[in-house]
């Protein structure tokens, strides 16, 4: 009998897993219970020989009446592990790197934006209208704000461009219908 501890059938979690260290890479996947219930796993974990626990492992300490609890406990620290190896990989071990990391995968995704730049309605800027190299120089947030904003003009120009025909503005309405419309009102600036 085995058990498959992590599972990776999303491309996130093959992802995830890819970047984890190699020796954590190793330790996860298929573990095999041999017909004694799951013993020799238990003691292999007690004696750290899978390799997957710290010097100071929680379920090493905690006393636990029967092996299965044993084996829970050993299986969501092994969780807990690969989730803290995979922050530290994504986000990094300081905010300083995590703000370093954060703006590579922004300026990754600009860059790629820019190399594949997506079909905007006409009353949408093109993505092109600033260079790339002005673009960069703005900060993070700037950036975010751009490609949140880029996004939202993604949708409406998809729901702008199938619009079923016949499907009239409120404009378009009213002129058809021989409908004054109020007159528009000029301000000064």
């Amino acid at each position: 009998m085995s058990l498959m501890i992590v599972s990776l059938h999303s491309p996130s979690l093959q992802q995830s897993f890819l970047s984890l260290p190699p020796a954590l890479r190793e330790t996860v996947g298929k573990v095999h219970f041999p017909p004694d219930n799951g013993m020799a796993l238990l003691s292999k974990i007690k004696n750290n020989s899978l390799g997957i626990f710290g010097a100071h492992s929680y379920t090493m300490e905690k006393k636990c009446s029967n092996w299965a609890t044993q084996l829970a406990q050993a299986t969501i620290e092994l969780h807990h592990n690969i989730w803290k190896e995979r922050n530290k990989a994504i986000h990094g071990s300081t905010r300083q790197e995590a703000k370093d990391k954060l703006r590579d995968r922004v300026i990754a995704q600009v860059h790629f934006i820019y190399k594949h730049p997506p079909k905007l309605h006409k009353r949408f800027a093109r993505v092109s209208s600033a260079p790339l190299h002005d673009r960069i120089k703005c900060s993070t947030l700037n950036l975010q704000r751009w490609l949140s904003r880029l996004d939202h003009q993604k949708s409406v120009s998809r729901f702008l461009t199938s619009r079923p025909s016949g499907q009239l503005s409120l404009r378009a309405a009213y002129q058809r219908g021989n409908v004054d419309l109020p007159p528009v009102t000029k301000f000064p600036p």
